[in-house]
């Protein structure tokens, strides 16, 4: 019995990492840590077709939507991307693209949307772009 905990300790453990530039489509919570910064990713639903998306930066610094503010979702098409050491990425699957990011500032959060800044596609990682806009 205590080599099939262990057995699935690890399975949990494993499955929960992040990969670096890995689109992540599902919901769970996943894990970054190198020798200088960590994240820990929780993505929830609340409610069918929602997203709530929770970012701890280094163990202390949180940003997300939070659990009463989920955005609405379509299934099977949106994702979510961290590019480290700093920007977590959001697409809806259908328009809306979010950037959210530890900046240098101390202490200092920020939090963007394509809803305002129309050409924020440009600034994403190339994964990113290319997931919303496949080439032909």
């Amino acid at each position: 019995m205590q080599s099939l905990l262990k057995l699935l300790s690890c399975f949990l453990l494993i499955s929960s990492s992040y990969a670096k530039d890995e689109l992540i489509y599902q919901y769970g919570t996943y894990t970054y840590k190198n020798t200088d910064h960590s994240l820990t990713l929780t993505l929830s639903k609340p409610e069918d077709s929602k997203l709530a998306l929770k970012g701890v930066f280094d163990g202390s610094f949180t940003v997300g939507t939070g659990q009463n503010s989920p955005f609405t979702v379509t299934p099977n098409k949106w994702f979510v991307y961290f590019n480290p050491p700093n920007e977590i990425w959001t697409f809806d699957g259908v328009s809306k693209l979010h950037l959210y990011e530890k900046t240098s500032k101390p202490y200092g959060l920020k939090a963007s949307s394509s809803e305002v800044l129309p050409n924020l596609i440009e600034k994403a990682p190339l994964i990113v772009q290319q997931a919303i806009r496949p080439t032909k």
